[in-house]
């Protein structure tokens, strides 16, 4: 689907490693990812990548990490972020801003760490919800904030608190408006989230609704 200037893709993966590596269709590549990583959960995700990407841009591309782990794709322009969960894989392109993307599965694991990554002002807003409710939430504003932070940059994946996010009406897709500081300024964006069965995808262009 497509998000203002994002376009998004999503594919539901089924496949093992075997099937995705013939899927592929390109044995030199197929051989560097069973030599790069050495999970099989790891392989699946860099085969799925590869040819996710090549359907998309209708050609084969080489997709590279900077020393933070953000992704980019070499001799090209375009803007690029990558989530996984274990059903997943979601890829983000845009030509024109940096975005980030991410895709989170609602469980109860998220509720046990959420006043790591929550204010206590987000945790607040959250307290008059349905125990169901309150965990669709967390998992949406712990989605978010993994895309704000691979959108911007910005603290470390550990320092989730940085953002501030708003209350927002749950509903099966929406906008939540988002407060980041960096540098004595604080700039305001907006998040779109969408429900997709158990999970939950998040994502953020970097283009400042406001700045103050």
């Amino acid at each position: 689907f497509v998000k203002e200037n994002t376009s998004v893709h999503l594919w539901k993966l089924e496949e093992d490693c075997a099937t995705l590596a013939a899927l592929l269709q390109d044995d030199e590549q197929a051989s560097k990812i069973n030599k790069q990583y050495q999970s099989p959960f790891r392989q699946r995700e860099a085969f799925a990548e590869q040819i996710l990407l090549k359907q998309v841009l209708g050609k084969a591309v080489r997709l590279r990490h900077r020393d933070n782990g953000a992704p980019f794709l070499e001799n090209s322009s375009q803007h690029i972020s990558i989530s996984h969960t274990k059903q997943w894989i979601a890829i983000a392109l845009n030509h024109k801003h940096g975005i980030g993307i991410d895709m989170e599965k609602c469980s109860e694991r998220v509720h046990h760490v959420a006043s790591r990554f929550l204010q206590r002002k987000e945790q607040k807003d959250l307290a008059a919800g349905n125990p169901q409710e309150v965990l669709i939430k967390e998992t949406i504003l712990w989605s978010a904030k993994e895309s704000l932070f691979k959108m911007s940059g910005c603290g470390t994946a550990n320092d989730m608190t940085r953002f501030r996010l708003f209350p927002f009406p749950l509903s099966d897709e929406g906008e939540i408006q988002a407060r980041i500081f960096s540098h004595g300024h604080g700039y305001t964006f907006s998040v779109f989230y969408k429900r997709i069965g158990d999970s939950v995808l998040t994502l953020c262009e970097f283009r400042p609704v406001h700045s103050s």
